[in-house]
This record gives C-alpha cells, sequence and structure tokens, in this order.
C-alpha cells in the first residue's frame, strides 16, 4: 500500500513516530487513514516497485473484538504470485478485487474505531491461515489460551525453499469517525 493518486486511502499527512522503533533507514512511521463518511464501500490498492513477483496477505486487526479478520490471501501455493513486480493488485473491489468490499462502522454509541491493517509479502507462499482469528469477547467457550489473544495452532508444513524467501510487513492504521 504505496501512496499513488489522490483516491489512494492512505494519502494523509498523519503519522505516529515510535521512536524506539527503528528500521534500517532510521525512525518508522505509521501511516493513518481517517474515514468520515461511512456511506461508502472501500477497497485497498497493492502496489509493488520491487523487481520481484510477492505473495501478499492482508489482515484487520480489531483491538476492539480482540479479533484478526483475514482481508486477503494468495489463491494457491501452485500458482504464481499475484502481485507482480512493479504491478498493483486491487482488494475489497468488489468481484473485480478479489472478493468482498471493505465497509467501515463506528460502534453504537462510539464517536470514533480504530484497527490495524498488517499487510505481509513474501517471494514464497506461506499458509498464514492461522493467524485469523474470531473475537473471543462473544464466545462462551473460548479456546485454551495463552495470555490475551494467543492459542497454539498447527500451520503445517513450511518447506526448506522458504530459507531462501525474502519478507516485509506494513502497519496502518484504520480509523472510522462520525466527529467530521
Amino acid at each position: 500500500m504505496v501512496p499513488d493518486d489522490q483516491t489512494n486511502l492512505f494519502q494523509t499527512n498523519r503519522r505516529f513516530c515510535q521512536p524506539e522503533a527503528e528500521n534500517n533507514h532510521g525512525i518508522l512511521f505509521i501511516q493513518e487513514a481517517v474515514v468520515s463518511d461511512l456511506r461508502w464501500l472501500y477497497g485497498l490498492k497493492l502496489v509493488n516497485k520491487s523487481d520481484q513477483d510477492l505473495f501478499p496477505y492482508v489482515f484487520y486487526f480489531d483491538p476492539s473484538e480482540y479479533s484478526i479478520e483475514l482481508w486477503y490471501y494468495p489463491p494457491s501455493a501452485t500458482k504464481p504470485p499475484p502481485l507482480k513486480a512493479d504491478g498493483s493488485l486491487e482488494v475489497g473491489y468488489g468481484e473485480h478485487g478479489n472478493g468482498a468490499s471493505i465497509k467501515l462502522s463506528v460502534p453504537e454509541g462510539m464517536h470514533t474505531d480504530s484497527g490495524f491493517i498488517k499487510v505481509f509479502v513474501s517471494t514464497k507462499y506461506v499458509d498464514m491461515q492461522p493467524i485469523a482469528q474470531p473475537s473471543s469477547l462473544h464466545d462462551a467457550n473460548p479456546p485454551s489460551t495463552y495470555g490475551r489473544g494467543a492459542a497454539m495452532a498447527f500451520a503445517g508444513p513450511v518447506g526448506a525453499d522458504l530459507d531462501q524467501a525474502s519478507w516485509n510487513v506494513s502497519t496502518y492504521i484504520l480509523t472510522a469517525t462520525t466527529l467530521m
């Protein structure tokens, strides 16, 4: 998700600095998108400015529900990477954008609600489905957990060729508000 035009959800000047979190290029900034028009459906455009084809995985972390939703997952380990080098991939643009659209809302009695979008990319296919988890707040019999929201899950064999893989992750804050 690289800002590339005026319609990009993350074309914003709001950034949060975490001074203790530094990467190889200095201080790490986390971008925030604040959306106040909750009538519309939204999508994401993933832009690959590298020279490698990538497998993208998009998750939404909802801290108010303690849930993790899978928003995009590559179709198969046997197919080529869907995010081509110097290309883009639309997520949430209805049937032409790999599935359902993104509908933002604010819980009743509140004015804002925030969550986190995490975009993982890898040069090799990885089974990341076990990351997704439903909310444990509404479950009368939650699974055995270690700490808040943690559970043991079997992800299956990863494969020896993953040792040669490259990967990266980006985090974005997504805030829906009724105040603007």
